[in-house]
C-alpha cells in the first residue's frame, strides 16, 4: 500500500526532485558521477530526505520572510487553498502586494525558487517547496488521464505532509487577519429575540390549528398569525408567495423541526413537547446550549431561507457553504473587526465553488457563452454575466450567514465604517467554533413580578422554560425582547388544571420565581378559584346501563356474574359500567334471558325509535328509552307513561316560537319516527308553535296620488319628501304620512295647486 511519502514523490517532476536534494546537500549522482535515475532519486529522497535532521536543517536556511509564510500555513493546520495562504501573507506584509494574478484565460506568474530577493508571493512558496517544506496537492493535467508533474510552481492548495510537520515546532499564536476599520455604530449581537421567536412559533403551533399545503408548507394564513406575534417579524411577509421567500419564518420552522419540537401530522403541525411534565426539553437547556443546537442544525440545513427556488437551477451547495465559512471563522480571534467583503473573499479564495459548485469552472472557461449542469438541473448565459450573477449570489449568501443568523444568535456584532459593513466574533461565538467553555455572561436568571393586579411581568432574561410554563396557567398579553406581559385570571387557570397542573404547584412555582410571597388577593382568588374547579365535574367517555324499572336493575347489581360488570347506581333505574366491560356484560343480560337494546354515545342513537301517531301520541319501539330518546322527547311533548309522549299545544309552544324552531321540530320527530311522520301531526305542530307568525292591525294615513311619477316628482322636493313614505300597493301611487304631520303636508301640497280628499279609489 503507497504511503504519504511514495504518492509525494510521485507526484513530482523529476527535475524538481532533483534540486530539491541538491538544496539539502544530498548526492544525487553515482559513483560515475552520472546523474541517477528518477527511481534512484525516490529511493534516495525516501531514505535521508524525510528525517528530522534534514527538516530542521531546512527549516534554519528559511529567511524572516519565507518562516512567517511557513508559519501561517501551520497555523491553519498545514493545509490551505493557495489564495488563502496568499491572502494571509498579503495581510502580514510578508509578500509584494501589488502582486496580482493574470487575466482569465492568460498564463499564471509561475514561481521560481532562484528569485532569491523576490518578495512575490509565488517566489516565497517556490523557494518553501525548493527547501522540502510546502508542497502541492496531486491534480490532473487537461485532456489527460494523467497526474500533472508539479513543479516548483504551487497549485491551488498547498499543505505540509505530516512526514515533514511532525518536526517542525508548533509556531507561536499568530493573528491571520488584520484588523479592520472601527465602526461608527456597533450593534451587539444578542440570541434573545430569535430564542423567544423560537418559542413564541412553538407555542402558538401548540395552542392552534397549523395546517399544512400539500408541498408540506404552512399556509399564509397560520404564517401571517405567527410573523404578527414574533418579537422580529419578517417584512417580507407582505409579498412572500410561500413560507420559502419568509426567510425568518421559514428558518425558525426549520429549526424547530429539526429539534423536534414540531413535526408534520397529516396534514398539519403539531408541537410534540410536553411541558407539563415539565421534563428536560430544549426548554429547560441552557442558552448556550439552545445556541449550540440552533448553530449545528442550521449548518447542516440543505436550505436557503427567505431565497425560493430562484437559484436553484444552478445547484448551490448551503450546506457545504455554511461549512466552509464557519472554518475560516474558526481561524478569527474574537473581539477584532473585519469586514464583511473580505470574508466573501475569503470564501472565495478558499473554495470558488462553496456555494455554487460550476462557479470554479465558469473562473476558468475562456468561452463567452457558458453551459452547466447541476444535480440534474440545466443552465446557461453568457460567462461575464453568470460571473456577476454567481458572485452576487455568494455576497448576498454571506451577508445572510452573518446578518440574518450569526449575529441573531450573538456569536458576531456588526458596525458600518466609513460606509462599510464590519463584523467582529463575539466571546460566544468564539467559543462556539473553538470548542472552548462559553463565558459566564450567557447565564440567565428569573426576574418575575407578581402584581396585586394578577398582571405577571417577566422581565430581561428569563429563561425559556420559565416562560413556557407561564403560558399554562397565564395569558400572554404582550411579548418583546425584554419583557412578557402575562395576564392570571380564572378562565388562564381553569385551562392549567384541565392539563393536569394543581394550584399549589402554579403557587409555588411563582413564589420561587419571584423569591417573595404572592400578593394576599392573587393568592386567594387562586385558591379559591381552585376549590371551586371540581365542584361540576364532566365525565366523558362513561357506559350507562338502563333498567325497565328499579327491582331490575337491584337485581342485576346484585347477580354474582354480572354485578362485577357494574360500579354504582346512578339512579334508581340506571347504573354505571365498568370501562372495557360492555361485551361481556351485554353476553350475560343475553344469557339471563334479558335482551338489552344498544344505544350509542351521540344523539343520533335514538333515531328511528318511536312510532308517532296521528294523533300526535308518541310510543317508543324498545321497552326501556334511552336516555338520547327521552332528553329530545322530554323538549317538544309530554310524558303521558313508560314509554309514552303526547304532543300538545303547551308543550309545542314551549319549544317552538318562531320559523326555524318549528322546523327543527318537525326534522327531529321525523327523524326519530318509523316511516314517514303523519300530515296532520306537521300541520298540528306548526300551528301551536308559531311557524306561520302572527297578523298584525295599524291603522295609517295614507294619500294616494294620481299616478307614481307625480308621486316620486313630489317626493323629489326637499320640504314634501321627509312626509312621504312609499307604501307597497302594487302599481298604485300610495304614501304613509305621519298623522301629526297631516296639516303640515295640506299645506305644502296646496302651494303645488294639490288638494287632499278623504278615502282611497276604488
Amino acid at each position: 500500500m503507497r504511503d504519504e511519502i511514495d504518492e509525494l514523490l510521485e507526484s513530482y517532476h523529476g527535475n524538481t526532485l532533483m534540486e530539491m536534494c541538491r538544496e539539502a546537500g544530498l548526492d544525487v549522482t553515482d559513483s560515475g558521477g552520472k546523474r541517477l535515475l528518477r527511481k534512484a532519486v525516490a529511493a534516495q529522497m525516501r531514505a535521508r530526505y524525510f528525517t528530522r535532521e534534514r527538516v530542521l536543517g531546512s527549516l534554519a536556511r528559511l529567511s524572516e520572510r519565507e518562516r512567517g509564510v511557513l508559519d501561517r500555513l501551520l497555523i491553519r493546520g498545514g493545509a490551505a487553498p493557495t489564495k488563502v495562504l496568499r491572502r494571509d501573507a498579503l495581510r502580514a506584509g510578508l509578500v509584494a502586494r501589488e502582486e496580482e494574478s493574470s487575466p482569465r484565460g492568460g498564463r499564471s506568474y509561475e514561481g521560481d525558487p532562484q528569485r532569491v530577493d523576490s518578495a512575490r508571493f509565488f517566489d516565497v512558496v517556490a523557494r518553501l517547496t525548493l527547501h522540502g517544506l510546502v508542497f502541492s496537492r496531486n491534480a490532473m493535467a487537461v485532456g489527460s488521464s494523467a497526474p500533472l508533474k508539479y513543479q516548483f510552481h504551487p497549485s491551488a492548495a498547498v499543505f505540509v505532509p505530516e512526514s515533514i510537520r511532525r518536526y517542525l515546532p508548533t509556531p507561536q499564536a499568530l493573528q491571520l487577519t488584520t484588523p479592520g476599520p472601527e465602526p461608527d455604530h456597533i450593534e451587539h449581537g444578542d440570541s434573545t429575540a430569535l430564542l423567544r421567536d423560537l418559542y413564541i412559533y412553538w407555542d402558538y403551533v401548540r395552542q392552534n390549528e397549523t395546517p399544512l399545503l400539500r408541498n408540506e408548507l404552512v399556509g399564509k394564513r397560520s404564517l401571517k398569525a405567527i410573523n404578527d406575534l414574533l418579537i422580529r417579524p419578517d417584512p417580507a411577509m407582505e409579498t412572500a408567495s410561500d413560507e420559502l421567500e419568509v426567510g425568518r419564518l421559514c428558518l425558525l420552522r426549520w429549526l424547530l423541526w429539526g429539534l423536534r419540537l414540531v413535526k408534520p401530522e397529516g396534514r398539519r403541525l403539531r408541537a410534540t413537547d410536553a411541558l407539563a411534565s415539565r421534563d428536560g426539553s430544549f426548554w429547560k437547556w441552557s442558552r448556550v446550549q439552545q445556541v449550540h443546537a440552533c448553530l449545528g442544525l442550521w449548518s447542516k440545513m440543505d436550505l436557503i431561507p427567505g431565497w425560493g427556488g430562484e437559484i436553484d437551477y444552478f445547484g448551490p451547495r448551503p450546506a457545504h457553504a455554511r461549512q466552509t465559512l464557519m472554518d475560516i471563522l474558526r481561524t478569527q480571534p474574537a473581539g477584532v473587526w473585519q469586514e464583511l467583503n473580505e470574508l466573501v473573499e475569503s470564501a472565495t479564495d478558499w473554495d470558488p465553488g462553496f456555494l455554487l459548485a460550476d462557479h470554479a469552472m465558469l473562473e476558468d472557461h475562456e468561452g463567452s457563452y457558458y453551459y452547466g449542469y447541476t444535480d440534474g438541473a440545466h443552465f446557461s448565459g453568457l460567462a461575464d454575466s453568470l460571473r456577476v450573477e454567481f458572485a452576487e449570489a455568494e455576497r448576498r449568501f454571506v451577508e445572510q450567514t452573518v446578518v440574518d443568523f450569526l449575529f441573531e444568535l450573538g456569536m458576531v456584532d456588526l458596525g458600518d465604517a466609513a460606509g462599510k459593513r464590519v463584523y467582529r466574533l463575539t466571546e460566544l461565538g468564539h467559543a462556539l467554533l473553538s470548542g472552548k467553555e462559553a463565558p459566564p455572561s450567557m447565564s440567565e436568571g428569573a426576574k418575575l413580578i407578581v402584581q396585586p393586579n394578577f398582571q405577571i411581568l417577566a422581565m430581561g432574561p428569563v429563561s425559556l422554560d420559565r416562560l413556557s410554563y407561564l403560558d399554562l396557567f397565564a395569558e400572554r398579553e404582550q411579548a418583546d425582547r425584554g419583557v412578557f406581559t402575562y395576564r392570571l385570571s380564572r378562565e388562564s387557570l381553569y385551562a392549567a388544571l384541565q392539563r393536569g397542573v394543581s394550584v399549589p404547584e402554579v403557587v409555588g412555582f411563582l413564589e420561587q420565581a419571584t423569591g417573595v410571597e404572592l400578593p394576599q388577593n392573587v393568592r386567594r382568588s387562586m385558591e379559591e378559584w381552585g376549590a371551586h374547579h371540581e365542584r361540576i365535574v364532566f365525565r366523558t367517555g362513561v357506559s350507562l346501563m338502563q333498567a325497565a324499572d328499579s327491582d331490575l336493575l337491584d337485581r342485576l347489581m346484585g347477580d354474582p356474574h354480572l354485578g362485577k360488570y357494574l360500579v354504582r347506581t346512578v339512579s334508581p333505574e340506571i347504573a354505571e359500567v365498568r370501562p372495557g366491560v360492555e361485551r361481556p356484560l351485554v353476553a350475560g343480560l343475553v344469557e339471563l334471558g334479558v335482551f338489552p337494546a344498544i344505544s350509542g354515545a351521540e344523539p343520533e342513537a335514538a333515531d328511528q325509535s318511536v312510532f308517532v301517531r296521528e294523533d300526535g301520541s308518541i310510543e317508543a319501539v324498545h321497552a326501556v328509552p334511552g336516555l338520547h330518546l327521552r332528553r329530545r322527547l322530554d323538549r317538544v311533548a309530554e310524558a303521558v307513561g313508560p314509554g309514552r309522549w303526547q304532543l300538545t299545544e303547551r308543550s309545542v309552544r314551549r319549544a317552538g316560537g318562531s320559523r326555524e324552531r318549528v322546523v327543527q321540530i318537525l326534522e327531529d320527530l321525523a327523524a326519530l319516527h318509523r316511516g314517514e311522520l303523519p300530515a296532520s301531526v306537521q300541520e298540528r305542530v306548526r300551528a301551536w308553535g308559531g311557524y306561520y307568525g302572527d297578523a298584525a292591525v295599524q291603522t295609517l294615513t295614507l294619500i294616494e296620488f294620481q299616478d307614481t311619477a307625480t308621486l316620486e316628482s313630489l317626493r323629489a322636493d326637499p320640504e314634501l319628501g321627509r312626509y312621504l313614505l312609499p307604501f307597497a300597493a302594487g302599481e298604485r301611487a300610495l304614501a304613509v304620512v305621519p298623522e301629526q304631520k297631516l296639516a303640515e303636508l295640506r299645506e305644502a301640497l296646496a302651494r303645488f295647486g294639490v288638494s287632499i280628499r278623504d278615502g282611497l279609489r276604488r
